[in-house]
Protein backbone atom coordinates (compact mmCIF):
# COMPACT_ATOMS: atom_id res chain seq x y z
CA UNK A 1 0.00 0.00 0.00
CA UNK A 2 1.30 3.45 -0.89
CA UNK A 3 1.89 5.94 1.89
CA UNK A 4 -0.12 9.09 0.99
CA UNK A 5 2.69 11.29 2.33
CA UNK A 6 5.12 9.80 -0.17
CA UNK A 7 3.05 10.99 -3.13
CA UNK A 8 2.00 14.36 -1.75
CA UNK A 9 4.64 16.27 -3.71
CA UNK A 10 4.15 14.42 -6.98
CA UNK A 11 2.29 16.14 -9.80
CA UNK A 12 1.10 15.08 -13.22
CA UNK A 13 1.14 17.39 -16.23
CA UNK A 14 -1.28 17.10 -19.12
CA UNK A 15 -0.40 19.21 -22.14
CA UNK A 16 -3.09 19.40 -24.79
CA UNK A 17 -1.63 19.71 -28.28
CA UNK A 18 -4.65 20.80 -30.36
CA UNK A 19 -3.23 20.24 -33.84
CA UNK A 20 -4.59 17.72 -36.34
CA UNK A 21 -3.77 17.06 -39.97
CA UNK A 22 -7.36 15.96 -40.54
CA UNK A 23 -10.43 16.60 -38.42
CA UNK A 24 -11.98 13.25 -37.49
CA UNK A 25 -15.79 13.36 -37.34
CA UNK A 26 -16.00 11.39 -34.06
CA UNK A 27 -13.60 13.54 -32.02
CA UNK A 28 -15.00 16.14 -29.65
CA UNK A 29 -11.65 17.47 -28.37
CA UNK A 30 -10.48 20.99 -29.18
CA UNK A 31 -8.38 20.89 -32.34
CA UNK A 32 -7.53 22.71 -35.55
CA UNK A 33 -5.29 22.41 -38.61
CA UNK A 34 -2.08 24.35 -37.99
CA UNK A 35 0.75 25.93 -39.90
CA UNK A 36 4.36 25.51 -38.72
CA UNK A 37 4.33 29.00 -37.18
CA UNK A 38 1.25 28.05 -35.14
CA UNK A 39 3.01 25.00 -33.72
CA UNK A 40 6.20 26.90 -32.84
CA UNK A 41 4.21 29.70 -31.22
CA UNK A 42 2.17 27.17 -29.25
CA UNK A 43 5.25 25.35 -27.90
CA UNK A 44 6.84 28.70 -27.01
CA UNK A 45 3.65 29.58 -25.09
CA UNK A 46 3.77 26.31 -23.14
CA UNK A 47 7.39 26.99 -22.22
CA UNK A 48 6.63 30.57 -21.14
CA UNK A 49 3.82 29.26 -18.94
CA UNK A 50 6.18 26.63 -17.47
CA UNK A 51 8.70 29.34 -16.60
CA UNK A 52 5.98 31.42 -14.95
CA UNK A 53 4.90 28.43 -12.83
CA UNK A 54 8.33 27.04 -11.99
CA UNK A 55 8.85 28.99 -8.74
CA UNK A 56 5.50 28.00 -7.27
CA UNK A 57 6.13 24.38 -8.27
CA UNK A 58 9.73 24.14 -7.06
CA UNK A 59 8.86 21.84 -4.14
CA UNK A 60 6.97 19.44 -6.40
CA UNK A 61 8.19 16.57 -8.54
CA UNK A 62 6.72 15.83 -11.93
CA UNK A 63 5.82 12.14 -11.99
CA UNK A 64 3.95 12.07 -15.31
CA UNK A 65 3.84 14.21 -18.43
CA UNK A 66 1.10 13.34 -20.90
CA UNK A 67 0.96 15.01 -24.30
CA UNK A 68 -2.53 14.44 -25.65
CA UNK A 69 -4.60 16.03 -28.30
CA UNK A 70 -5.38 16.61 -30.99
CA UNK A 71 -2.34 14.93 -32.45
CA UNK A 72 0.90 15.65 -30.56
CA UNK A 73 2.87 13.79 -33.23
CA UNK A 74 1.93 16.63 -35.59
CA UNK A 75 4.64 18.66 -33.86
CA UNK A 76 7.93 18.48 -35.77
CA UNK A 77 10.44 16.26 -33.93
CA UNK A 78 12.72 19.22 -33.13
CA UNK A 79 9.84 20.97 -31.35
CA UNK A 80 9.03 17.88 -29.29
CA UNK A 81 12.71 17.49 -28.40
CA UNK A 82 12.95 21.15 -27.41
CA UNK A 83 9.72 20.97 -25.41
CA UNK A 84 10.87 18.00 -23.32
CA UNK A 85 14.37 19.40 -22.87
CA UNK A 86 13.07 22.75 -21.59
CA UNK A 87 10.45 21.12 -19.34
CA UNK A 88 13.23 18.98 -17.86
CA UNK A 89 15.31 22.10 -17.19
CA UNK A 90 12.34 23.97 -15.71
CA UNK A 91 10.75 21.35 -13.45
CA UNK A 92 12.02 18.73 -11.05
CA UNK A 93 11.19 15.33 -12.57
CA UNK A 94 10.97 12.24 -10.37
CA UNK A 95 13.55 9.58 -11.26
CA UNK A 96 10.80 7.24 -12.45
CA UNK A 97 8.75 9.86 -14.32
CA UNK A 98 6.61 8.57 -17.16
CA UNK A 99 6.67 10.71 -20.29
CA UNK A 100 3.74 9.79 -22.53
CA UNK A 101 3.03 10.95 -26.05
CA UNK A 102 -0.04 10.29 -28.20
CA UNK A 103 0.97 9.39 -31.74
CA UNK A 104 -1.10 9.04 -34.90
CA UNK A 105 0.38 6.32 -37.17
CA UNK A 106 -0.10 8.66 -40.15
CA UNK A 107 1.94 11.55 -38.74
CA UNK A 108 5.41 10.32 -37.84
CA UNK A 109 8.36 8.34 -39.12
CA UNK A 110 11.71 6.85 -38.15
CA UNK A 111 13.48 10.12 -37.26
CA UNK A 112 10.54 11.20 -35.10
CA UNK A 113 10.56 7.87 -33.24
CA UNK A 114 14.29 8.32 -32.55
CA UNK A 115 13.70 11.89 -31.34
CA UNK A 116 10.94 10.72 -29.00
CA UNK A 117 13.26 8.13 -27.44
CA UNK A 118 16.19 10.57 -27.20
CA UNK A 119 13.89 13.15 -25.59
CA UNK A 120 12.97 10.82 -22.76
CA UNK A 121 9.58 9.58 -23.94
CA UNK A 122 8.92 6.38 -21.99
CA UNK A 123 5.45 5.52 -23.28
CA UNK A 124 3.62 6.08 -26.55
CA UNK A 125 -0.13 5.79 -27.00
CA UNK A 126 -0.50 4.73 -30.61
CA UNK A 127 -3.88 5.92 -31.91
CA UNK A 128 -4.82 2.89 -33.98
CA UNK A 129 -8.58 3.34 -33.35
CA UNK A 130 -9.26 0.14 -35.36
CA UNK A 131 -7.61 -2.51 -37.51
CA UNK A 132 -10.55 -2.64 -39.90
CA UNK A 133 -10.02 -0.57 -43.07
CA UNK A 134 -13.78 0.01 -43.34
CA UNK A 135 -14.06 1.27 -39.77
CA UNK A 136 -10.99 3.47 -40.21
CA UNK A 137 -12.53 4.99 -43.34
CA UNK A 138 -15.81 5.65 -41.51
CA UNK A 139 -13.87 7.32 -38.69
CA UNK A 140 -12.05 9.56 -41.17
CA UNK A 141 -8.65 8.10 -40.27
CA UNK A 142 -5.96 8.36 -42.94
CA UNK A 143 -3.85 5.38 -41.85
CA UNK A 144 -4.43 1.69 -42.34
CA UNK A 145 -3.56 -1.42 -40.32
CA UNK A 146 -0.14 -1.64 -42.01
CA UNK A 147 0.82 1.84 -40.79
CA UNK A 148 -0.07 0.81 -37.22
CA UNK A 149 2.23 -2.22 -37.43
CA UNK A 150 4.98 -0.10 -39.02
CA UNK A 151 4.61 2.55 -36.30
CA UNK A 152 4.82 -0.07 -33.58
CA UNK A 153 8.03 -1.47 -35.08
CA UNK A 154 9.57 2.01 -35.50
CA UNK A 155 8.90 2.83 -31.85
CA UNK A 156 10.33 -0.47 -30.63
CA UNK A 157 13.42 -0.07 -32.85
CA UNK A 158 13.94 3.42 -31.39
CA UNK A 159 13.97 1.95 -27.89
CA UNK A 160 10.48 2.82 -26.69
CA UNK A 161 9.32 -0.35 -24.97
CA UNK A 162 5.99 0.81 -23.58
CA UNK A 163 3.53 1.24 -26.45
CA UNK A 164 -0.22 1.14 -25.94
CA UNK A 165 -2.64 0.67 -28.79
Amino acid sequence: MTNPKSTRNLIHLYLHIPFCRDICPYCSFYKHKPGNADMRHFVDSILREANLRSAQMSSLQVDTVYLGGGTPSMLPPDLIGNLFQKLGETFNFSPSAEINLEVNPATFGKSAARTYAQSGVTRVSLGAQSFSPDVLKTLGRTHGPREVARSFELLKAAGIENVSI
